[in-house]
């Protein structure tokens, strides 16, 4: 997933505050770029924890990274580096099929939620590997795992999971970029006017 603003608007804005065809590129590369580390702020500390359930504060925080803008390209991004939990599906919506014949989905309240997520003995390969044959079942709807002489579901096996649309990623990016833009492009015009007179 990645996310990427067109500042084409703001050029033009930039050359109507007085700016000259060489200042305009270094304006709103400096601007691009703090716009886009706000709206990065945004995203892993108000649109995706308010979105989510989150058990790990800090891994947003380490899957998205900033593309910076320059003066010959004029573009910012924000690209989710990690790959990880579906970051587009939840933002645009859509079906995560799995990479073997089907997805092993954790029953609530059976597995336990660290900061990575399910710990790794209670992952399906190494929960079948632990449990004694006599208490596991493994059948076609998931993994069953006896306790107190009753079977308990601890996994779910499906062959899609749909992931709605419910983390606005690209609507909070772009509020926070304009807002930004707008308010510090003038600022960055006015440094850059009184640098080149100087």
């Amino acid at each position: 997933m990645f996310l990427q603003f067109d500042s084409s608007s703001f050029e033009r804005a930039a050359r109507n505050l007085g700016a000259s065809i060489e200042q305009v590129p270094f304006a709103l590369a400096s601007t691009l770029n703090s716009a886009a580390f706000a709206a990065r702020r945004e995203l892993t500390q108000v649109t995706w924890p308010s979105s989510v359930q989150v058990h790990n504060p800090r891994f947003l925080t380490n899957a998205l990274r900033v593309n910076l803008a320059d003066k010959h390209n004029l573009q910012v991004e924000i690209n989710d580096v990690m790959g990880r939990a579906s970051l587009a599906l939840h933002a645009f919506g859509g079906v995560k099929s799995p990479r073997i014949a089907h997805l092993a989905i954790p029953v609530s309240g059976q597995l336990v939620r660290g900061m990575k997520g399910i710990a790794k003995e209670q992952r399906p390969k190494a929960l079948i590997a632990s449990t004694p044959k006599r208490a596991l079942r493994v059948t076609p709807r998931g993994i069953f795992i006896g306790s107190g002489g009753s079977l308990e579901l601890f996994y779910v096996f499906k062959t899609v999971v749909k992931i709605p649309e419910d983390v606005p990623f690209e609507e909070d990016f772009r509020r926070v970029m304009t807002n930004r833009m707008s308010t510090d492009l003038p600022k960055a015009v006015k440094h850059a006017m009184d640098t080149a007179r100087k």
